[in-house]
């Protein structure tokens, strides 16, 4: 393949992905917003965030069946079209129930077209050229702290929530116009003979399940993370959005960089610096609060996405052609488990004390410290299993 052709399915699958990520983390933002014109309570914005990623685990779980069978292209392209006119759907919801099947159908389309858009890149990109494709599929994660939310919040505080919908419905139809005539057909190769799906044994759920141990230890800390900022590390709400940004910012840079690293110096080393990088913030920056706020956000998150392209690219090379759309699947449904029974822990494990500052923070870290250890041993394990 050509350097055109890889940096234009790179750049694709990045769009398709800052969609998925936006869709999913947008909600929670803009929520107090959408509880008058949605008639609903505070507390009920956990329903709104949770039926996104349950249903995106039952497509994921689908996807793994049956994705293989289809050209990933065209049917990433219906998807998109499918969600793009999901989302026109949310400015004519009047009340919970409207716009909580909306988000739910939303989980549908957009679990599924994360997937695709993974297999797409692996089957697109060839193996040398993989570390600096998945850098660039990756930047879609600080793209959204960078300008998704920041942007989103803003555009709903000037002009409402359907202004909101429909920008991020017209982003979409842009996506979906790029991907229909800039990138080449990606052709079956499914095989109806049983053989030819992904096997379920240790080696392929391991494989399917590193991402996801990769990402757990931060979905533990992003649902509580600006009550943390607030709360305890006493930053006033004008200036989170810039703390987010700065982490957004950082993960650019450092992911940019790191993938050329791994590209050259594999992927045993890296994740084992960065899995102690992010152990160390988490404890000085949120126990012993000894780390300004800014250095806290930006060391860790550029910490967190040396851990996702890292695993990413591990995975990458598992699954036989024709099994990558069925094992991206597959990937996005556990992803998608790990995320609610994350966000579930968090928001369970925090509370409020007389003072006002959170307690229980302590608990928080050590869960995620422990979750974080789990990416090497699961690397080593699968290098084991690999070997034999």
């Amino acid at each position: 393949m050509n350097t055109h052709n890889y940096i234009r399915i790179s750049i694709f699958v990045a769009a398709v992905q800052f969609i998925n990520a936006l869709e999913f983390m947008i909600i929670a933002p803009v929520a107090p917003y959408l509880l008058k014109p949605f008639n609903f309570h505070l507390n009920q914005i956990g329903i709104l965030t949770g039926s996104y990623t349950l249903c995106a685990i039952f497509s994921g779980l689908w996807g793994f069946l049956y994705l293989d069978k289809f050209d990933k292209k065209n049917l990433l392209v219906i998807l998109l079209f499918c969600l793009g006119v999901t989302n026109l759907l949310s400015i004519f919801c009047s009340n919970l129930y409207m716009i909580l099947a909306v988000r739910m159908l939303a989980g549908i389309f957009g679990g599924l077209a994360g997937s695709l858009g993974a297999a797409l890149l692996i089957i697109s990109i060839s193996e040398i050229d993989r570390g600096k494709a998945f850098s660039i599929a990756t930047l879609a994660f600080p793209l959204v702290s960078i300008f998704g939310i920041p942007g989103g919040i803003w555009i709903t505080q000037h002009f409402g929530y359907k202004v909101l919908f429909i920008s991020i419905s017209t982003i979409i139809f842009i996506c979906l116009l790029i991907g229909y005539f800039l990138i080449p057909a990606s052709k079956s190769t499914f095989d109806k003979t049983i053989h030819r799906h992904l096997a379920l044994d240790s080696k392929s759920i391991l494989a399917t399940s590193l991402l996801g141990i990769a990402q757990f230890p931060i979905y533990l800390i992003i649902p509580s993370l600006a009550i943390i900022l607030k709360y305890n590390m006493h930053v006033a709400d004008h200036n989170i959005p810039f703390i987010f940004m700065a982490g957004g910012l950082s993960s650019l840079f450092i992911t940019k960089i790191f993938s050329q690293l791994i590209d050259r110096f594999g992927e045993v080393k890296p994740i084992n610096y960065s899995t102690t990088i992010f152990i160390l913030t988490l404890i000085f920056g949120t126990i012993f609060m000894c780390m300004p706020p800014i250095v806290f956000m930006s060391v860790m998150m550029g910490s967190v996405y040396m851990r996702l392209v890292a695993a990413s690219l591990i995975t990458s090379t598992y699954p036989k052609k024709h099994q990558r759309g069925g094992f991206s699947a597959l990937q996005s449904a556990i992803n998608n488990i790990g995320s609610t029974i994350a966000g579930f822990l968090s928001s369970s494990i925090l509370i409020v004390k007389y003072n006002g500052t959170l307690g229980h923070v302590w608990i928080l870290v050590l869960l995620a410290t422990c979750s974080a250890l789990l990416l090497p041993l699961g690397l080593y394990k699968y290098r084991s299993a690999n070997a034999k």
